[in-house]
């Protein structure tokens, strides 16, 4: 296998075990500080490829700052430059890839495809993360072997690892499905006896610990999203996150058919479960736990690009279960991340060309460089705004850093 198994972690349950000597996401010179920006100028979806460095503008928490230098960047290539004082800029690529995903789409073999064969360099750096694991690229691979080949491998390490990695929580979604379709043939049946009666309390049982089993696997870590942040923030090259994220739509047993069980146990004698259908429901409408404003300044100041993709899947027809969608807590939280860092985020059925479309946008970029004027490292977050003087284009940058 010429992809290297490095560790174990998906993007939620991230656990960073790099270890490499720190590097600021900007450069010191005495006591200058001099901040490198990414920018991407739209109009009309078309990148904006002819502006100069009197075109931008750039303030910090609000104060104008002199731009020093702009670099039109494409691929790793400098194509233009204009400096008022010199820089050397990073501009080799770290892409990393992250699968988050229930199910396998053999269209998203066809975004690897593209990808392995007319994005990636040699001189670029791959690591794929999976539910399962992590593999890197090793330096070399695309020099000695066939980009299909490559891409072949690495379109079969995917797949298994999706297949395998949300077994549990495609099992506990199934089991919600089965225990729906249980009550519903209790429910029509004319001749109920008590024992038939009697299962009705064991499927409620049953119903909450696959709740509770699906809500544990799915829990997000802030700890670990900031910890991959400070990790992202030690590489040098210009980085590129893109994360597929598949929508999830949970099973969930239909309001009407809760509250037909709920009268039917309680014509038995058991318990009213009036109060346990408003505990349920509140499951399905998670709220945000996470702090957006952290963990986006974080991926802000890491320099890092992340681009959310995310992947729409259509629900199935079965009776006595609605599917619900249960995405606003991860989506508020990725997305935040996508918007701070200077990144991409997109919805469609087809992660084929999702991903190619967030390829393209990031293809083309201008490297912008200012000194802060007083500046003053306190820790704080600084706020990052650039402009194009007298046009209404689509700007995208990260939002700020951090002055430590």
């Amino acid at each position: 296998m010429k992809f290297i198994k490095v560790f174990c972690f998906s993007f939620i349950f991230i656990s960073i075990l790099f270890a490499q000597e720190q590097e600021k996401s900007f450069i010191e010179v005495a006591y200058v500080i001099n901040i490198e920006v990414p920018v991407r100028v739209f109009e009309k979806g078309e990148f904006v490829d002819n502006l100069t460095m009197t075109d931008f503008e750039i303030f910090e928490d609000g104060k104008p700052q002199d731009v020093l230098a702009v670099y039109r960047i494409k691929q790793n290539f400098i194509q233009k430059r204009e400096e008022k004082e010199r820089f050397i800029p990073h501009t080799k690529r770290l892409f990393i890839l992250f699968f988050e995903l229930a199910t396998y789409d053999p269209r998203l073999g066809d975004a690897v495809d593209y990808f392995i064969k007319e994005v990636l360099l040699s001189s670029d750096d791959l690591i794929a993360v999976t539910p399962i694991k992590t593999y890197r690229l090793e330096s070399s691979e695309l020099l000695i072997k066939p980009r299909e080949d490559v891409a072949n491998e690495l379109k079969k390490l995917i797949r298994k690892d999706v297949l395998a990695g949300n077994s549990e929580s495609r099992s506990s979604q199934q089991d919600i499905i089965e225990i729906a379709r249980e009550l519903r043939a209790l429910l029509t049946n004319q001749n109920l006896g008590p024992f038939e009666g009697e299962r009705i309390e064991p499927l409620i049982t049953a119903y909450t610990a696959a709740i509770d089993k699906l809500e544990f696997i799915r829990d997000i870590d802030q700890l670990k999203l900031l910890d991959f942040a400070n990790y992202l923030k030690t590489r040098p090259e210009q980085k590129y996150i893109f994360l597929f994220y598949e929508k999830e739509y949970m099973p969930r047993i239909d309001t009407k058919l809760w509250t037909q069980v709920s009268s039917l146990y309680q014509n038995m004698g058991g318990i009213g479960l009036d109060h346990s259908i408003a505990d349920y429901h509140d499951y399905y409408n998670q709220e945000v736990t996470i702090d957006l404003e952290s963990v986006g300044q974080a991926y802000a100041d890491a320099a890092a690009s992340l681009h959310f993709l995310f992947i729409s899947k259509p629900t199935e027809n079965i009776p006595g279960i609605d599917f619900v969608e249960r995405a606003n807590d991860v989506f508020s939280t990725f997305a935040e991340m996508s918007k701070s860092s200077g990144g991409f985020i997109d919805s469609s059925s087809r992660p084929d060309t999702l991903f190619q479309a967030a390829l393209d946008a990031s293809e083309n970029y201008y490297l912008l460089y200012y000194a802060p004027k007083e500046y003053v490292s306190d820790g704080k977050f600084k706020e990052i705004k650039v402009k194009v003087k007298g046009k209404g284009y689509k700007i995208v940058h990260r939002l700020g850093y951090f002055s430590n």
